[in-house]
């Protein structure tokens, strides 16, 4: 085995690409626990219990990665823009690591059509 890759749900806009785990990350993973409680919080143990049988490589992949190139009509909550500013509040879809695998296959059956709003690597 070459690497161990983790889903993670939630990045943020700090963690906005796939990261190979360190402290400084595992530490922003973590302080994002309470916007993915069920998740964020769950995929650091399994980097200790992995780290524990394997002295490989550990990448983070975020899920909210896909999200974060959205147009900020589609990022953005009905709410005052200084309340979501002051606060950090702004809208991401989940599944992002299906949501691009699905995006790239679309992609390749229908070349024939024009650019789309954003695009996604």
């Amino acid at each position: 085995m070459d690497a161990v890759a983790h889903r993670v749900v939630h990045g943020d806009e700090a963690l906005q690409e796939s990261r190979i785990l360190n402290g400084d990350i595992k530490t922003a993973i973590s302080a994002l626990g309470e916007l993915a409680p069920l998740h964020n919080p769950l995929a650091l143990r399994w980097t200790a219990a992995c780290r524990k049988r394997q002295d490989v490589p550990q990448v983070a992949v975020f899920d909210t990665v896909f999200f974060t190139a959205m147009p900020a009509v589609a990022g953005t909550y009905a709410i005052p823009q200084p309340l979501a500013v002051r606060h950090g509040i702004r809208r991401y879809g989940f599944h992002g690591i299906a949501h691009r695998t699905m995006w790239r296959r679309w992609c390749e059956l229908r070349s024939d059509l024009p650019p789309v709003l954003w695009h996604v690597e």
